[in-house]
């Protein structure tokens, strides 16, 4: 019996070795750590943040896809929906594991992108360390060339290579991955059919009206991390502790605010900030995708400000055709010493109704 199961354990594993053996000869360098998880290598950055928050930063970014390297066709919102975003997540691991350092140069204003691509822009300096840490662990491997860019571009050149070219405002970096399945797969995205996409009606519903004390304390655990007193003045239901205070408006609106528990916390960097915003909005449970549209800084308060828009059916969402009453953007968080000092959204809930074609 004993003999039994330990063959049937040895028949398992080799199994499973021979499996990913092949599946490295036909995709490329791949790790065998990650067939079995898709954790996050974690950030070299210090902060506290989640995998979801990081993963929510990377893919901030505006989808485009060019079949033939001229009309370009983009995409927003929760690109892990999109099969053409699981392509490019899969080729990133790859590339940084086991791909290889091509050529660099300056932009030139005529320089034109690949014949047909994927690309996905950032409106902010992704670093590339971080970048780097989220789908690999190949220390230096982009950072060594540029620290940081602000749009990719993944196109299958000749047969069985990806070329991924990374710029800065002034300069570019091409990279290659050797991987058979994932070019096949690319070149299909590309060939596909991006004529005759859905138009959509966008319609809402407020996520906390009737407003009760069912509809809203659902919003509540995200923001407090203790019991909070409560009252309702003029139809506004506001919770706070010694240090917070959220108040719900009857026009949909949630705004929060809180004392820093440091005053003279250190001032953090933009991406930190950044992150710290979304470990709150991964937490939230007002579902629809979001999107950073702009942000600044403010040297008086040392505050981040970051701008998020809805983003619904790949498409950013016109808040002012929708609501026209509704004065800012759907998302507003200021950061400060590492700490979320003030939140305000819209609580509804979106949905879209598909009535014809483009």
């Amino acid at each position: 019996m004993v003999k039994s199961t330990v063959k049937n354990v040895i028949i398992v594993i080799l199994a499973v070795v021979c499996t990913a053996l092949a599946v490295r000869v036909w995709f490329g360098s791949f790790s065998i750590g990650g067939i079995f998880s898709e954790q996050l290598a974690g950030s070299t950055q210090a902060g506290a943040w989640s995998d979801a928050a990081g993963a929510g930063l990377v893919v901030s970014a505006r989808l485009g896809v060019s079949p033939d390297g001229q009309a370009m066709h983009y995409f927003y919102g929760n690109l892990d929906d999109r099969g053409d975003w699981s392509y490019i997540n899969f080729a990133l691991r790859q590339l940084i594991e086991g791909g290889e350092f091509v050529r660099s140069g300056l932009l030139a204003a005529d320089r034109a992108d690949p014949q047909g691509h994927l690309s996905i822009s950032y409106n902010f300096a992704m670093p590339a360390t971080f970048f780097r840490d989220f789908f690999g662990t190949r220390a230096g491997f982009l950072s060594y060339h540029f620290s940081h860019f602000s749009s990719l571009a993944i196109a299958p050149t000749q047969h069985g290579v990806l070329e991924f070219t990374f710029k800065t405002d002034s300069e570019y970096f091409v990279f290659a991955l050797t991987a058979p399945a994932l070019y096949e797969g690319f070149q299909n995205i590309l060939t596909g059919d991006f004529e005759g996409m859905p138009v959509q009606a966008v319609t809402w519903a407020s996520s906390i009206a009737p407003m009760s004390l069912g509809n809203v304390a659902g919003h509540i655990s995200y923001l407090f991390p203790s019991a909070v007193s409560q009252s309702t003045i003029n139809g506004i239901w506001t919770y706070s502790d010694n240090f917070r205070i959220a108040r719900f408006f009857p026009n949909d609106v949630l705004e929060f605010n809180s004392m820093p528990t440091n005053p003279t916390g250190a001032e953090v960097g933009f991406i930190e900030a950044l992150l710290v915003a979304y470990e709150l909005i991964v937490q939230s449970t007002v579902t629809n995708d979001v999107i950073l549209s702009s942000y600044h800084f403010d040297a008086d308060s040392s505050r981040w400000f970051f701008n998020f828009d809805y983003v619904l059916c790949c498409m950013v969402v016109d808040l002012a055709a929708l609501l026209p009453n509704h004065e800012g953007h759907a998302l507003e968080i200021q950061v400060a010493g590492g700490e979320v000092l003030s939140y305000r959204r819209l609580m509804i809930i979106l949905s879209e109704e598909h009535y014809g074609h483009r």
